[in-house]
């Protein structure tokens, strides 16, 4: 994934970008572009003057928006073919596209909607990993022997058809260093998504959790003894995050396929939503183009302590067979 490598500036206003918020893109880039020092500040020049013509065509000013194209493509001659991550042939292809639509007479509203491509789409993916994958589990922890989120990670294989590689991660059951390491493995890997799974040995279903909180208030102590109560995970940080994966198309997946599903609002205020939230705000607050979500998994009849009046699932085979489900549909969304 490239764009870690860029400015945090830069990294933002792709993701202005991305959600056509031109105007405030621009600014980013301008930012970008006056604080480099090397030769690349003309390439977000270049960025700048694509989110300005935008902008323009949302004012309806498709003659001023092609003069801003136009210059795109006057900063942009002097790189190569890739830079920095883009397929800058690509970019240049694109923006004569756009001027080619404001001379054919296009309404602007017209080619914002069926011309937009996000600046991201442009970027180089390696042909043999198209996409990675971070998934995490939990090492055992209370009265359970094993966890089904480990064992279950532990099983997946590391490449799914050449399109799909996942790095794997085993987390502690520690307030401090469970959070810490799934941070430290997303740096480390630099992945597209992260999956993270952990065990509610109470739940009759596989729960794609909805909304990460920011509390910890746990019910039974860590691995470590300690039991925090009322507590914010990140002071002063946002009340709450929504996950970012495909949870209602990763349900009706699952459904077609027979396996026990159901999206639940939110994912407790034990360790899992704290690395839940950590998660989401680690990505949020710097810019990272990544999709992030939380996993419960139910008790398996395999590993996991039986509950009274609860539904386990036959084994690790069938969460195998579930977690494939779950990671071809995010990448039918990639």
């Amino acid at each position: 994934m490239f764009s870690q490598n860029l400015p945090r500036s830069v990294r933002k206003g792709l993701r202005l970008f991305n959600q056509k918020d031109f105007y405030r893109a621009h600014e980013c880039f301008e930012d970008a572009w006056q604080q480099t020092p090397d030769d690349s500040r003309e390439f977000f020049r270049a960025l700048l003057q694509i989110s300005a013509g935008y902008f323009r065509l949302t004012q309806y000013r498709p003659d001023a928006a092609k003069k801003f194209f136009s210059r795109t493509l006057v900063w942009l001659k002097p790189f190569p073919n890739h830079h920095l991550g883009f397929d800058v042939v690509a970019i240049r292809h694109h923006v004569k596209e756009l001027i080619d639509a404001i001379n054919l007479g296009l309404a602007a509203e017209v080619i914002v909607k069926s011309k937009f491509q996000p600046l991201q789409s442009f970027m180089i993916k390696d042909d043999e990993d198209k996409m990675k994958i971070l998934i995490s589990g939990f090492e055992p922890f209370r009265n359970f022997s094993q966890n089904i989120s480990k064992d279950l990670v532990q099983a997946l294989p590391d490449q799914f058809g050449g399109q799909i590689t996942l790095t794997k991660t085993i987390l502690p059951v520690d307030n401090v260093k469970g959070p810490a390491r799934i941070v430290e493995a997303i740096y480390q890997y630099q992945p597209d998504a992260v999956l993270s799974f952990g065990i509610a040995a109470n739940r009759k279903k596989i729960n794609l959790e909805r909304i990460a909180i920011n509390l910890k208030d746990y019910r039974i102590p860590d691995n470590t003894g300690v039991q925090i109560s009322d507590q914010p995970i990140i002071p002063n940080g946002p009340a709450a995050y929504f996950t970012t994966l495909p949870i209602r198309k990763m349900l009706n997946s699952l459904s077609a396929s027979g396996i026990p599903a159901s999206i639940s609002l939110s994912a407790g205020a034990y360790l899992c939503n704290q690395v839940f939230y950590t998660v989401m705000h680690e990505i949020n607050h710097n810019y990272l183009p990544i999709k992030a979500g939380f996993i419960h998994l139910p008790a398996s009849s395999e590993t996991d302590p039986p509950k009274e009046n609860s539904n386990t699932f036959a084994g690790l085979e069938q969460f195998i067979f579930a977690a494939n489900i779950l990671i071809n549909t995010l990448f039918d969304e990639n």
